[in-house]
Order: C-alpha cells, then structure tokens, then sequence
C-alpha cells in the first residue's frame, strides 16, 4: 500500500490535490474528538414552549396553479398527481391542537417531512397567536410520485437498463407500490414487485413487502419496523424476513470467475431502546437472528479456487450498547444537491455489539459456537461556517477453532464551500478484512463505485484504499426544468490483489450534474467523462458514464 502512495505522490500533476487530501484526512483525525462547537445552534430546550391552538396545512402540488396554467406539461404533472393529504402529514409528526412545542421541536418537524422523500419543499413555523399560544404553519410542495417509463446507465463498461411503472406517494396516502424490469449488458436479469406501507397499523410502523426473480432464483422479503424518527423517540424495533437465492460472485480484472450458488433464509428481530445518560444519549438493543444456508456446487472458470461451503442453519444473539451525541442540525444546499434543501446532522456517534452465534453444520454433523465482536465510531464536525468534517471507524470479529475472520475500515469526508456556488469535496475510504476457513472476503474497485474511467470491478481484493477528490460548481443556470452543475475530480484507487500484488489506478475528468427538486428530490443526475491515467492498454482513452445520485456525499 505504501508503494503504491509513493507512485501516486511522484504524480506531479496530482501532488497538490493528493496534498489536500492528506491535510484534510490529519483535520479529521484531530478533530474527531472535537464537539462541533463553531457553528452550534442555540440551545432552544431552554426555550418556553408554546401551546399549540391550531394546525394549518397548506399543501401544493408538484407545480403552483400559476406554473401549471402557463405550461401544459406542468398541468398534465399536476393532474396526473395526487396531491400528499392532510391526515397523512398530520399522523407523520404525530402532532395536534393543545401540544406544547419548542422551535427547536418545529424544526425537528421540518427535517422529519423532508427525510419522507415526498416533498420537494417543506417548512414549517410558528405563528404566536396570543400571549403562550401559537399556530402552527405547515407549507408543503409536492414531489413528482408517478413512476413510468424506461432508465438506463453506463458505468464501467456495464450497461444497465431497467422498466418500471409504479406510485411512490399512493392516493396521497405516503404508500409505494412498483413493478420493476431491469438488466444489464452482463446477461443479469431483475423483475420484482415492491409495497412499502408509509403507516402500517400507526403512525410510527412502517412495512415493505417485496417478491421477484433474477437469473439466479427467487426472493421475497418482509420487513416490519418501527425506526427512531425523533429526537423524543424511546423505542425502536424492526423484524425482517428474507428467503432469496443468489450467485456469491468473485471476480478478476471485472469478469465473474466463481459463483457460489446460495439459498438464504433469515429471520431478524431488533429491539433499541434510547435514554440520557451522562448528558448523552444511551442506546441499549437485543439482536437475534436465525437463517439456513444451502449452497450448490461452485460455478465458474476458476470454480476450483472456491470450496463449497457446509449446508448450516445458525443462530446468534447480540447485545448492543451505544452512545451519542445531541445533534445540531443545518440546513445547507450546494453540498451533495443543487437546490434541495439538505439536513446536516453535526455530532457524534459510538456503538459496540458483542454476540455468540451457534452454527449446525449439516454436512459434517459438528456445531460450533463463535463469540461475535463490532464496534463503530463516527464524528461530523462543523469546523467553519463552511468546512465541514464526517469520519467513521468500523471493525468486527468473528474467531473459534475453525475459521478466523475480522475486517476494519476507516472513512473520512471533508467539505469546504469555497464560495456560495462552489464546493471542494474529498472522500478516503479504507477496508481491510481477513477471512480463514470461509469463503474469501473480496472487495471491487471500478466505475460503479468510484473509481471513475474504469471497468466496473476490475480491480479485486481484501484490502481496498480509494480517494476521491471533486470540486462542485452550482452553475445557477436551468435546462428547462432541471438545475445544472459542472464538477472537475481525480479518483484514485488502490487494491492489494489475492496473488500478493497490487494495483494502482488514477483518472481525472469533468462532469455535468441535473437536479430537479420536482422531479428527483434529493436525487441527481450525474454524467461523466473520465481520464484514465494507468489504463493497462496504454491508451488512456476517455470513457462516458451516467447514473443517479453523486459518488459520494456527506
């Protein structure tokens, strides 16, 4: 790996971005014990709270009765629509007429609406009526829900294209209901039919029901859940069950050399409970989990570098303990979207799960038990007005007799808003993992997960280091409907192959940017032209890919 940063450093046409990478990752490893006291919002607990006299909901479709009677297309939007309805809005934050509420609480209604995906605008004040009292304002726009027609990318040589036809926000209702086709140029093959309940039984349920076939078999999943989505929320749970046949895939130079056929079925239950504690926030939760393991022979041009894992059926049990911080919230634009207004949560995180899992091996009739060991740390920082900092820690073990198997990573984030319209972006992201006595961790490195002007997955390993470096330009100009961006970057990645050596690639490009609020929300369209520097032809030749959402965001 440190060979590797050598040649890298030796780039002189690289140096001076490779050099701000490396100031902001030591920022962040000095800063990660730091609270984010520079930009920290009032205190507003300490705040009187108000009661509460009435609940105003004006809602707006996707486009304003002005917008849709100058524009046709707009109006067919509109009609085709229907508009998010009051009770559902209402029932999401749980809120009504005599409730005490602090701003610091309304602003939490804020956030919870726009974390929904439904809306492409929301705000929500406090209007003092009298003396103690207060109405309270909730204006929401709609975000285009209809889900009909065709999509595709191209990222790494691997073409993908997919139908769907569905609703994302259902008869107003919050509810999603789809019916997907996609593929791609690998001869890989996807339907599935998806429901997501917005309000399963109560306000706080949520639930997913989903069924459909790939070239590799069948699966269906079922999730019920009750998630954390308020800072007052005591209680979280969730079950999920899962029956699903899938090719475990191991590649070399992006070409699938090994398929473990696998049949999994898995039954998973969590129960979090959350108090104070020290000024903090105190998570404690159970995990249990049970599944079946059934595998086929292994497939493939290198199917006897693999060895067929036991059938077995496992059971394990963790205890989870955590602690957090008392976030600060800002609202931002111009960071990970264009004009979509994003939540930036500023605070620290810390968990450690400690289990046993008991495994039935049914081919050779033993069973062992093996203590199970996690832990997770991550900090976002607020530094400036304008440079904000996110770095994460994560590591598990999993050792008895028989196997060993651990992996640890490391990823730090650090933005800088150079002007109102203008971002400098970094991402390091490290892996390291170990596995003796199982099947092989294997991590990819290529276009579809960052490293830009490559083959998807063309490089493979157990240890994976990536850097990625963008500077984001909000150009304020539209293209009809659609916000416009430009981006400059240099991706780096490094991957210690299973053979013992190891391989560097760079590139460097530009790239345009769309963003809808109506239309996509937070998402956006990013499309690519990629340099690559280490193209092992010698050629170097660009290469074009477009897919939704960024490479990275903080």
């Amino acid at each position: 790996m440190f060979c590797a940063m050598l040649k890298l450093w030796d780039d002189k046409r690289l140096r001076q971005h490779f050099r701000a990478s490396l100031w902001y990752a030591s920022l962040i490893g000095v800063l990660s014990g730091i609270p984010a006291v520079a930009v920290a919002q009032p205190n507003t607990d300490t705040e009187s709270p108000l009661t509460i006299s009435e609940v105003i909901v004006n809602r707006v479709n996707i486009f304003s009765d002005k917008q849709a009677s100058e524009n046709p297309v707009y109006n067919i939007a509109n009609r085709l629509h229907r508009t998010t309805i009051e009770n559902t809005i209402v029932r999401e934050l749980g809120v009504a007429p005599g409730d005490q509420l602090t701003a610091q609480r309304v602003a939490e209604f804020e956030r919870q609406l726009r974390q929904t995906g439904l809306f492409a605008a929301v705000s929500v004040q406090l209007e003092e009526a009298t003396p103690g009292t207060a109405k309270l304002q909730i204006d929401t726009r709609d975000q285009f829900s209809i889900v009909a027609g065709a999509n595709g990318s191209f990222l790494g040589g691997v073409g993908e294209f997919g139908f769907t036809i569905g609703e994302r926000n259902l008869l107003g209702l919050g509810d999603s209901i789809t019916l997907s086709l996609s593929g791609n140029t690998d001869d890989e093959v996807r339907g599935a039919f998806t429901y997501k309940d917005f309000h399963f039984v109560n306000r706080h349920t949520r639930a997913v029901y989903q069924a459909g076939r790939t070239e590799e078999g069948e699966f269906a999943v079922v999730r019920f859940s009750r998630p954390f989505k308020a800072a007052n929320d005591r209680r979280a749970w969730s079950v999920f069950v899962e029956s699903r046949q899938q090719d475990i895939d191991f590649y070399e130079d992006g070409v699938s050399v090994g398929q473990v056929p696998e049949l999994r079925r898995v039954l998973n239950a969590e129960q979090f409970w959350r108090g104070a504690a020290f000024g903090q926030v105190l998570r404690r939760g159970l995990v249990f989990d049970y599944r079946q393991l059934e595998y086929q022979p292994v497939r493939g041009s290198q199917a006897d570098s693999y060895e067929q894992p036991s059938d077995s059926s496992q059971v394990s049990a963790t205890v989870v303990v955590g602690f957090d911080s008392r976030l600060t919230h800002r609202k931002i634009t111009g960071l990970d979207t264009l004009q979509f207004v994003q939540d930036i949560g500023f605070g620290y995180s810390s968990e450690l799960r400690l289990g046993l899992r008991y495994t039935d091996n049914a081919d050779t009739g033993s069973d062992t038990t093996t203590p199970l060991v996690s832990a997770r740390a991550s900090n976002a920082v607020a530094w400036t007005d304008n440079t904000f900092l996110n770095v994460g820690v994560s590591a598990s073990a999993a050792v008895n007799e028989n196997s060993t198997n651990w992996n640890a990573g490391l990823v730090a984030k650090a933005f800088h808003r150079w002007t109102n319209n203008q971002t400098l972006a970094t991402r390091i992201n490290y892996r390291k993992a170990v596995s003796e006595g199982n099947l092989p961790v294997q991590f990819t490195l290529g276009e579809d997960n960052g490293l830009r002007g490559y083959a998807s997955r063309l490089l493979s390993g157990d240890e994976r280091l990536q850097v990625n470096l963008e500077h984001r330009i909000n150009i304020n100009r539209k293209l009809g409907i659609l916000d416009t961006g430009l981006v400059g970057f240099a991706d780096f990645g490094w991957v210690a192959e299973e053979a013992g050596e190891s391989a560097l690639k760079r590139s460097v490009g530009v790239g345009l940017r769309l963003g809808s609020n109506a239309l996509l929300g937070r998402g956006v369209i990013r499309i690519d032209v990629a340099v690559p520097l280490d193209d092992d032809t010698g050629e170097n030749k660009p290469t074009v890919s477009m897919a939704l959402g960024q490479v990275f965001s903080f």
